[in-house]
């Protein structure tokens, strides 16, 4: 799911974390599904990411993801193709894309079926260590919960230790290759009641058990309270 950039990326700069203001910060988290008029809104939040953040995130070093690339991503067609964007107080601090394997012509060591779809997300950096990439998480495994989709494939830079880790964490397996590590995860994964998010399919799976069956509970209903309501 990378972009062409739309012109060679400058030298490297230090990254420099945007801070959202505090009424932002304080205001509840929302799930928007990503339309033709949030095209402007994504482009200022891909702007706002620093450099090595925007190549994480589309694999390719780029000063600026191209207007035709937002638009792709804010198109999508509520089958093959979703997306959401995270959204505080009107400002987007996240997005996330889901694509059936077949329909982005990937291939990687994961059955390009109809059970498997890839995913990719991000989160502003001064918006991080609050929750909203397992927010958005949750919502690609509802989503493909309820089309069946049994498998969530990724590719991530081989070299962003913070992505993989978080992969790893909800059972998320990968292989390395040429800098680039494809992988997967199951759905439901370890974290699997993040699909009990409102308004985007079946319940899921049922109660988890288990030493970590409280603490899952207790995330599923933070989800729930954040998000009251779906665009």
């Amino acid at each position: 799911m990378a972009l062409v950039p739309a012109r060679p990326a400058p030298p490297a700069r230090p990254v420099r974390l945007r801070r959202p203001p505090a009424a932002v910060r304080r205001a509840p988290l929302e799930l928007v599904v990503l339309g033709p008029s949030h095209v402007p809104a994504l482009t200022r939040y891909f702007d706002a990411l620093s450099d090595q953040a925007r190549a994480f995130r589309f694999l390719q070093a780029t000063s600026q993801v191209s207007p035709a690339g937002v638009r792709v991503l804010c198109r999508p067609d509520g089958e093959r193709h979703l997306a959401w964007a995270a959204v505080r107080g009107g400002v987007i601090v996240g997005e996330c894309q889901l694509a059936r394997c077949a329909a982005v012509g990937h291939s990687g060591p994961w059955p390009a079926t109809a059970g498997c779809a890839e995913f990719a997300l991000s989160v502003a950096e001064g918006s991080r260590g609050e929750g909203i990439g397992r927010f958005l998480l949750a919502a690609a495994a509802a989503a493909a919960a309820r089309r069946g989709i049994g498998t969530l494939a990724f590719t991530a830079d081989a070299g962003n230790a913070r992505m993989l880790a978080w992969m790893a964490a909800r059972g998320g397996r990968w292989t390395t290759h040429a800098g680039v590590a494809t992988g997967w995860l199951r759905t439901p994964a370890p974290a699997s009641d993040l699909v009990l998010v409102p308004g985007l399919g079946p319940a899921g799976p049922a109660a988890p058990s288990g030493p970590w069956a409280a603490a899952r509970r207790r995330w599923a209903a933070t989800l729930r309270a954040r998000a009251p309501r779906l665009a």
